[in-house]
């Protein structure tokens, strides 16, 4: 639990930077960053990974990310469809 609040956290504070579409850059390179600290992190021993699991980890970890990220974007999506907004375009 500590390894992905430490990681997660630069995406987090980032997410500020969604009000202004033009800083959306920096929220990305926040996530990047947040995932070379989750990769720091399963390497240097916050979670007393063994050197030979640690890539098979962090790979589990993102395939993990991207499935919820996605299922979250689809619930999401049907509970509040965009078509209302792009209805006067």
């Amino acid at each position: 639990m500590k390894l992905v609040t430490y990681s997660m956290t630069p995406y987090f504070v980032a997410g500020v930077f969604f009000i202004f579409p033009g800083l959306t850059v920096l929220v990305i390179m926040a996530g990047i960053y947040g995932l070379y600290v989750l990769y720091l992190g399963f390497q240097n021993g916050l979670m007393e990974t063994p050197k030979e699991k640690v890539m098979g980890y962090f790979i589990l970890t993102l395939v993990v990310d991207i499935v919820l990220v996605l299922a979250m974007s689809l619930i999401v999506g049907v509970i509040f469809p965009l078509r209302h907004f792009y209805r006067g375009l």
